[in-house]
Order: structure tokens, then C-alpha cells, then sequence
């Protein structure tokens, strides 16, 4: 019989918080290698457990040819879309909802195509919401972007600070002038 499972990387836990692996490496748009920490959960369709047996196998071979490979196809696809800060923080939530759609997009093509329609193998697995629980750049990249970023602010200050001064210097010309006159 199938349980509720999580595929992390290349480790299967049945909700065992101990058997952590870790996570999928895979370029960011900006491209900056982070790794990626989700779990992927899923749901066997009993009425097609009979098909899963006979054209995939056990469990171990569902995890390894169909499961794994779909979870790291869906990390590398939607990553790969994503600014390491969008993945990160500010676009979090469509980072997620995005892994969950590859998901089922890429478990629907690492089906074996026998016996069933595609209206069917469409739902040999429900895939669950991908529960993503980090995103993580090297160190250094890490540090470097938030350097280049405390970079950007500084020069945004500097330049509010600049056009500040020419307006207070343009006022001073103004009054010179009005008491000239």
C-alpha cells in the first residue's frame, strides 16, 4: 500500500522530520547557484495503484524514475525563472505555486504512456501544495548582493542629498537676486 510522502532530492521520508536531505541545486534567472529546500508531497490515486504496479513497480522505483526526477525537473524549471530575491522573499508564494504546477507537469510526462489516456494518467497522482522551506545562495554571493544592494540605497541617498543641495544653492541665487533688485 501507498502512504502520503514527501520526495526531498534524493530521499523519500514518510513524514520523518530526521531524514532531512538536502536540497536541489539549480541557477536563479540573475544566475546565482541556490540551493533548494521543499518538500514535495503527493497522493497515489487508489484506483490506479494497479497500473502503477504493473507498468512503474514498488515504491522505490515510483520515488526514483517518476517522483525524484519530476522534483528536480520542477526545481530547475521554476528556479530558473525566478531572481534569487524573488525566490527568496518577494515573490515567495508564485515561487511556490509555480513548483507545485511543474510538479504535476513533470510527474503527468515521466509517466510510462500504456494502458490509460491522458485524462487518466493526469490522475494517477494528486500532487499537494509544494511546501518550500528555503532558498539558498553560496555565502559569498549572498554577501556580495547585499553589499551591491546597501551599495544602491547609499547612491540613492547620495543623489537625494545632491539634488537637495541645488535647489537649496538655486533658492540662495533667487533671494541674491530679489535683493539686488
Amino acid at each position: 500500500t501507498y502512504k502520503i510522502v514527501n520526495i526531498q532530492r534524493n530521499a523519500i521520508t514518510v513524514q520523518d522530520a530526521k531524514n532531512k536531505a538536502p536540497g536541489m541545486e539549480s541557477t536563479t534567472a540573475d544566475n546565482v547557484l541556490a540551493t533548494v529546500e521543499a518538500n514535495f508531497p503527493y497522493r497515489v490515486n487508489p484506483l490506479y495503484a494497479w497500473w502503477i504496479a504493473k507498468y512503474i513497480g514498488n515504491q522505490n522505483k515510483v520515488v526514483t524514475e517518476v517522483l525524484d526526477k519530476a522534483a528536480q525537473s520542477s526545481t530547475r524549471d521554476a528556479l530558473a525563472t525566478y531572481k534569487l530575491e524573488g525566490a527568496r522573499v518577494t515573490e515567495r508564494k508564485g515561487f511556490e505555486n509555480l513548483l507545485t504546477k511543474q510538479f504535476g507537469i513533470n510527474i503527468f510526462n515521466n509517466l510510462p504512456k500504456a494502458e490509460l489516456t491522458d485524462a487518466e494518467l493526469a490522475t494517477v497522482f494528486e500532487v499537494l501544495p509544494v511546501q518550500l522551506m528555503n532558498v539558498i545562495a553560496d555565502p559569498k554571493v549572498s554577501n556580495a548582493l547585499s553589499e551591491k544592494k546597501a551599495t544602491e540605497i547609499t547612491l540613492d541617498y547620495q543623489k537625494t542629498l545632491t539634488s537637495i543641495m541645488a535647489e537649496q544653492a538655486n533658492r540662495r541665487g533667487q533671494e541674491g537676486k530679489g535683493i539686488k533688485n
